[in-house]
C-alpha cells in the first residue's frame, strides 16, 4: 500500500532474521549471553553489557530494549525514549519505535501529540501495516486532508480489527467517504476473520455509527457468524432472520456460510455454494473460502465459475489459475487446462511443482545471472555493510535485514541475484536466501545451503536429512540463535517444554536452558526426535507431520476427522489456518528443492507430499 501522507518517513521492515557464517564468533559464553539477553529482552543482564558497545552501531537497539515494556503500550515518552528520538532518528529501530507511538496516539486520537512528533512534509510512505496506514488517515482527516482518492484501497487491505482502523471506519461511515457496500462487506469480512473478543470490538464500532436499519443488519449479521463459527447455522436457520437482516441478507447469508466453511463442515460448503449462487461478488478473503468449499465438495463446475468470478489480481494467483486448471480437467476441458499448467510451470514455489508433474516436466537447475552494475558496484564498497555486518556477528539478525533492506529497495530481480552473492560474501544467509528467491532465475545454492550438513546426518534420527533442512530454512533461515516471539529457540525453533519433554527419547542429558538449545546438534537432535514422533502419530505421512509441527498434533488429529479422506493436494488446501496452510506449502517445496540437489529421485511431487518421512 503505498499512500502520499504528510509523514516523516519512507521505511519497509523485513520480519526475517539473518545468520553470521563464522559460527565460532558467536560461540563464546559471553556473547551466546549477549545474544539470548538480547532476544529475550532480559533488561538486567542487557544493563550489564552496555557500556561495552557504547558509540557502536549497536548501542541505540540496547537502549531501545532496555525501555519500560509499557512505554509505547501507554503512550507514555519516557526520558530515555525521549533521548533515542532526537539523538538517532534515522536509526530503522527508533523509526519503529515512533511508529508505535503513533499508532497508540492515532488510536487515542491523541492528535497533539501525534502531529508534535511529525517532522518534514509530503513525503511518500510505503507499509502494510493496515493500524498504522488507518491511524495516518485519520490524521489526514482530523487535518481536513483530502482521503478519498486512495480510501478505497485503505478498507481493502484491512485484514485485523483495530482500534486504529474502528476509528478510521466509522469516519468514513459518518463522513461518507467510501460507499455503504464496500463498509459493509469489510464489516462482514472482518467478523469472519475475527476471534470473539475482535467481534466485540467491531460491535463497538458500529454503536458509533449512526442509527440505521444497515447498523441494525449488520449487528444482527455479526451475532449469526459469531453463531456459525462454532455451529453450523443452515439456510433454513438464517431464513429466520431474513426480516431483521433486509436487503443485507444475501450478503449477510455468504458471509455466514463462510464462517461455517471454517468448520471444514461438508455439509457447509454445499450451503455456501448455494448462497454463492445468489450471483454476488465477496472479498478475496471470502471468495477463497468459497473456492475451497468447491474442493471440499469435489463440485468442480462450481470451482471453475467461483475463479471465474474472483477479481482479476485474485484470479492470477497461482493458487487459483492451478485449481482453476484442474477443475478443467475433471470437466473434460484437458487442452485448455494443459494451457493453464504450462503458464505455472515457470513458476519456482508450490504451484510451479504441482504444474511441472501435471506436464510431465522434470524441474532443471538455471544459475543466476551474471549482472553487474552501478548499483552492485556501489553495493560492494557501501560503508554500511560494516554495520550490517556488526550487528548481524553480535546477534541483531533483524535489526540487520532492515538496514540490508534500505540498500537493496530499488533493485531489479536481475541485481538481487548479485546482491544475493554479497550476503552469502558476508555470511548474512537470511538476506542471501531471500535476495535469491527475489531474482528470477533458481540460484539453487544460494537459496538452499546446507550449512549443518554434518550436524543433520548424525542427528537426523533416520528422518529424511531433506525434510530437516526444509524445516529449519523455514523456521529459522539458518540461524542457530533464532528467538521467537512466542519462545521458541533455534535452528528448529523448539519451544523449551516440548524440548524437555522429547529429550529423553533423544538421548539430551545436557540441562536444557536456552544456551543449550541454541546448540545446532542438540537443537537438530531434539528437533528431529520429535519430528520422528509426530511422524509415528501420522501414519509418518509427510504433509500430515509437517502441519503438526506448525500447528500441534491435537488439531491435525481434528482436521483428519473431517477432511482425512482427501487427497493430500485437497487436504493441504482446506487446513483451515492460513498460517499452517502457507508452511506446509513453503516446507514442501524446499523439500523438493533438497531432494533435486542432492540426486534423489523424488517420484512426483505428489508423492512426495504423502511420502514417509523417513526410511
Amino acid at each position: 500500500m503505498k499512500l502520499r501522507l504528510f509523514i516523516d518517513m519512507r521505511y519497509g521492515f523485513a520480519l526475517g532474521l539473518l545468520y553470521a557464517s563464522q559460527v565460532s564468533a558467536l560461540t563464546s559464553p559471553d556473547q551466546i549471553s549477549v545474544i539470548a539477553a538480547y532476544q529475550k529482552n532480559d533488561k538486567v543482564k542487557l544493563s550489564q553489557y552496555l557500556d561495552a558497545y557504547r558509540g557502536t552501531p549497536i548501542y541505540p537497539y540496547f537502549l531501545l530494549r532496555m525501555l519500560p515494556d509499557n512505554d509505547v503500550k501507554n503512550g507514555t515518552v519516557s526520558a530515555n525514549a525521549q533521548n533515542l528520538l532526537m539523538h538517532y532518528p534515522h536509526n530503522l529501530g527508533v523509526k519503529k519505535l515512533l511508529i508505535g507511538y503513533l499508532k497508540v496516539w492515532a488510536a487515542k486520537s491523541q492528535w497533539s501529540l501525534y502531529q508534535r512528533n511529525l517532522r518534514t512534509e509530503n513525503i511518500l510512505v510505503e507499509s502494510d501495516d493496515a493500524e498504522f496506514v488507518c491511524g495516518a488517515v485519520s490524521y489526514l482527516m482530523y487535518r481536513n486532508q483530502p482521503v478519498a482518492k486512495y480510501a478505497r484501497e485503505v478498507v481493502d487491505n484491512i485484514d485485523r480489527t483495530t482500534p486504529s482502523c474502528n476509528n478510521m471506519l466509522t469516519s468514513f461511515e459518518t463522513r461518507q467517504v467510501v460507499a455503504s457496500d464496500v463498509l459493509n462487506k469489510k464489516v462482514l469480512e472482518l467478523a469472519v476473520r475475527s476471534k470473539a473478543e475482535d467481534r466485540t470490538m467491531l460491535v463497538q464500532m458500529l454503536n458509533k455509527w449512526p442509527q440505521s436499519q444497515q447498523k441494525s443488519a449488520l449487528l444482527q449479521a455479526i451475532r449469526l457468524i459469531g453463531i456459525a463459527k462454532k455451529t453450523p447455522i443452515s439456510l433454513n436457520g438464517l431464513e429466520q432472520s431474513r426480516g431483521a437482516l433486509g436487503g443485507l441478507y444475501p450478503l449477510v447469508a455468504l458471509h455466514v456460510a463462510a464462517a461455517d466453511m471454517q468448520s471444514l463442515d461438508s455439509g457447509s460448503a454445499t450451503i455456501l455454494h448455494q448462497v454463492h449462487g445468489f450471483g454476488l461478488s465477496a472479498s478475496p478473503y471470502v471468495m477463497d473460502l468459497v473456492a475451497r468449499a468447491a474442493i471440499l465438495d469435489h463440485d468442480w463446475a462450481g470451482l471453475d465459475r467461483t475463479i471465474n468470478a474472483m477479481s482479476p489480481v485474485q484470479h492470477g494467483k497461482p493458487i487459483w489459475q492451478y485449481w482453476q486448471a484442474i477443475a478443467l480437467k475433471n470437466l473434460g476441458k484437458t487442452d485448455i487446462a494443459n494451457e493453464q499448467f504450462q503458464g505455472l510451470v515457470s513458476s519456482n514455489e508450490y504451484y510451479g511443482w504441482l504444474a511441472r508433474e501435471q506436464m510431465g516436466i522434470p524441474l532443471q537447475q538455471d544459475n543466476a545471472a551474471q549482472v553487474v552494475d552501478q548499483q552492485i558496484r556501489s553495493l560492494k564498497v557501501n560503508p554500511k555493510l560494516t554495520e550490517i555486518q556488526s550487528l548481524n556477528q553480535t546477534g541483531l539478525w533483524v535489526e540487520a535485514a532492515q538496514e540490508f533492506n534500505q540498500l537493496t529497495r530499488n533493485f531489479k530481480p536481475e541485481q538481487y541475484a548479485q546482491a544475493a552473492k554479497i550476503a552469502q560474501s558476508l555470511g548474512v544467509m537470511e538476506r542471501q536466501i531471500n535476495y535469491a528467491e527475489r531474482s528470477k532465475t533458481l540460484s539453487y545454492t544460494l537459496r538452499f545451503p546446507v550449512p549443518f550438513e554434518q550436524q543433520i546426518k548424525s542427528a537426523s534420527s533416520n528422518v529424511h536429512i531433506e525434510l530437516i533442512n526444509a524445516i529449519i530454512r523455514q523456521e529459522s533461515r539458518f540461524i542457530p540463535y533464532a528467538y521467537s516471539a512466542v519462545g521458541a529457540v533455534g535452528l528448529m525453533q523448539l519451544m523449551p517444554g516440548t524440548a524437555r519433554q522429547i529429550a529423553p527419547a533423544a538421548g539430551v542429558l545436557v540441562s536444557l536452558d536456552t544456551v543449550h538449545l541454541m546448540e545446532p546438534s542438540t537443537n537438530i537432535r531434539l528437533g528431529a526426535t520429535y519430528l520422528a514422533y509426530l511422524g509415528r502419530n501420522f501414519g509418518f505421512n509427510n504433509a500430515h507431520t509437517i502441519a503438526a509441527y506448525n500447528a500441534g498434533p491435537n488439531r491435525i488429529q481434528s482436521w483428519n476427522k473431517k477432511i482425512g479422506h482427501l487427497r493430500t493436494t485437497e487436504w493441504i488446501e482446506l487446513i483451515p489456518f492460513d498460517e499452517t496452510r502457507s508452511y506446509v506449502k513453503s516446507v514442501t517445496s524446499n523439500q523438493a528443492f533438497y531432494q533435486v540437489l542432492n540426486g534423489h529421485e523424488a517420484g512426483t511431487f505428489s508423492e512426495l507430499l504423502g511420502q514417509p518421512i523417513m526410511d
